[in-house]
């Protein structure tokens, strides 16, 4: 259990037995103790089933300071000063070294039993709360690193949100209450959006369209995808299509709530239903959001104008690569870099002609998860 040195003990009443002291000092409530002269040479290392160091036997002849790191010598030196003149030390911790070269935090109390020595200083091992602080400082860097992406992601979406053409509302998917509407939603609904802020959202709705409005936010209260659902705003005679999806924001789960004017459903009002062909508004950004594969989850109208196609609610079943040149190498960029703007790009619609585009796209959500929202604008008709 203990390893001794052989040099002389002290003359001092408690001197002769310091050794013995220092094995019941590290069985009692130690996991090493040394014995030390007042000049800080080891006279004899006592240590428990689990010694802290291995090379401790390797102590006895040494200089304390010798077998301590660098930046614990002075410590050491304190001690020795202080257990020289009081007769007992505070709590101090060092750091013995390995072999390896890592060191081993010990915190240390020392007593000198004589007028002249020897002193034993008793130490515990700190490396299992050592661990503890280390994860705790990691945990807290994850959580501030998770954070930071989340905070990047809400900003970078909230871009999105404020630019595109569709009505979108953001619920608070525990009270179902708006917590934010974008510019279009607000001129749809013809109120402002701060007076539609707190409002409740079986308010916007025709009653007869509302229960399955709540259907379709208890499904995306729970996390599945779920379909559009055609629903008739209060006090409008207009229909609209709506989808449903959560997301959580901080402590908060909220739900993304777009409408888009819904088309006639009648095959004998197709015609009466074309969709927009060839010129579209400069100043009217395309908007998609995709997942890492391509495959397209959210669309605005004039991105279903852009390509020339009407996506209904299966936008799943359609890739950015059915329309979208060099998309592979966009999505890599903005993996690397969170963001791109104003990229040139080639743009196929489903009637075969080609236009040039200009490209932003922003990392709305990392991980399991990945998101990435598109914004196309139209550039020159490229020469066929």
């Amino acid at each position: 259990m203990s390893q001794r040195g052989t040099g002389e003990t002290s003359t001092g009443s408690l001197g002769a037995f310091a050794p013995e002291l220092a094995e019941a000092f590290v069985t009692v409530s130690s996991d090493i103790a040394l014995v030390v002269d007042l000049d800080g040479t080891i006279r004899s290392v006592a240590v428990g089933a689990d010694s802290p160091t291995p090379s401790a036997a390797s102590w006895v002849g040494r200089s304390w300071v010798d077998t301590v790191t660098e930046q614990t010598r002075r410590k050491i030196v304190r001690m020795l000063d202080e257990v020289t003149v009081t007769g007992v030390a505070r709590r101090c911790e060092v750091s013995h070294l390995l072999p390896s070269g890592a060191g081993v935090p010990i915190a240390y109390s020392a007593v000198r039993l004589g007028p002249t020595g020897p002193v034993v200083a008793a130490g515990r091992d700190l490396r299992a709360i050592a661990a503890i602080q280390q994860r705790f400082v990691q945990g807290q860097q994850q959580m501030e690193r998770e954070l930071w992406k989340r905070r990047e992601s809400e900003s970078r979406y909230r871009l999105l949100f404020q630019v595109s053409t569709d009505p979108v509302l953001i619920v608070d998917a525990a009270t179902s209450k708006l917590v934010e509407v974008n510019p279009a939603a607000a001129e749809r609904l013809g109120e402002t959006p701060v007076a539609l802020a707190g409002r409740e959202l079986e308010s916007l709705f025709d009653a007869a369209s509302w229960p399955d409005v709540e259907a379709l936010i208890r499904i995306a209260r729970g996390g599945a995808r779920t379909d559009e659902v055609r629903a008739r705003l209060a006090g409008s005679a207009g229909a609209v299509e709506v989808v449903a999806s959560r997301f959580p924001s901080g402590d908060q789960t909220l739900l993304r709530v777009r409408m888009r004017e819904a088309l006639d459903r009648d095959p004998q009002a197709a015609d009466a239903q074309a969709l927009p062909s060839g010129e579209i508004d400069p100043h009217a950004p395309a908007i998609a959001i995709t997942d890492t594969a391509g495959r397209v989850l959210m669309t605005n109208a004039p991105f279903t104008a852009m390509v020339g196609r009407d996506l209904g609610a299966v936008t799943e079943e359609h890739s950015l690569g059915e329309w979208l040149s060099d998309w592979p190498a966009i999505l890599a960029d903005v993996r690397r870099n969170g963001f791109m703007q104003q990229v040139p790009a080639r743009l196929t619609r489903a009637t075969g002609d080609v236009s040039s585009v200009t490209v932003s796209c922003a990392l709305l959500s990392a991980g399991e998860d990945e998101r990435f929202g598109f914004t196309l604008r139209p550039a020159v008709t490229l020469a066929q």
